[in-house]
């Protein structure tokens, strides 16, 4: 299974980018008949930023959806509507690979922790090994299902944890049983050395 997502910011107000994302959203879903979710980052750096992501069972899938959207008249007018309301080469699609845990089709996650990082030269093998021990060990810690992936895009050895909440109060919630795990805490310590300096956690809220 692989998450497409595609990721802008707003150059002006949201106001009015926000309702357009959603809409832009919806569209997509009517025109593939594929699930498409939109989603806003808050609490976290790129500030502004909009992301949409759908899960496809195979690369065909993805493939179909994006020529049936090139070809449609009605989502290339709405693309153009909107081309002023985000930042100039704002634009980015991203491609990953899912390696442990699956999207549950039936919840409606409002939030989502998004944890990037790298895997170290001559370490990929610990750092994908290591990424499905610490899914399993967040999962453990919070209550809540991880998923690890794999990123086919980006850097070389870029890799995903994803972790959905129901709202605000349960990811606060999951967040301190985290910190608040030595366990847990000592396992990612000593499975660092597989990663590069680099990782990121964004929060994203969804909006639709």
């Amino acid at each position: 299974m692989y998450q497409f997502t595609r990721r802008v910011r707003i150059a002006g107000s949201a106001a009015s980018a926000i309702p357009f994302s959603v809409g832009m959203g919806k569209l997509v879903t009517k025109i593939t008949g594929q699930p498409v979710s939109t989603w806003s980052s808050v609490f976290s750096p790129g500030a502004g930023t909009i992301a949409w992501g759908t899960f496809a069972p195979d690369l065909k899938t993805l493939q179909d959806m994006m020529d049936t959207l090139q070809a449609d008249k009605t989502f290339q007018a709405e693309s153009e509507k909107g081309r002023e309301m985000f930042i100039p080469g704002s634009m980015d699609d991203g491609l990953a690979q899912v390696v442990h845990g699956n999207p549950d089709p039936s919840s409606n996650p409002q939030y989502v922790a998004v944890v990037h990082a790298t895997c170290a030269p001559g370490k990929l093998v610990q750092g994908m090994t290591a990424g499905v021990e610490i899914a399993q060990h967040v999962e453990k810690a919070t209550g809540h299902p991880t998923m690890f992936l794999a990123r086919n895009t980006g850097p070389f050895g870029g890799v995903t944890w994803l972790t959905p909440y129901d709202d605000v109060t349960t990811m606060e919630r999951a967040e301190q049983a985290f910190y608040g795990d030595s366990a847990v805490l000592d396992f990612i310590d000593s499975a660092t050395t597989a990663y590069l300096p680099d990782g990121t956690q964004t929060i994203f809220r969804r909006l639709a």
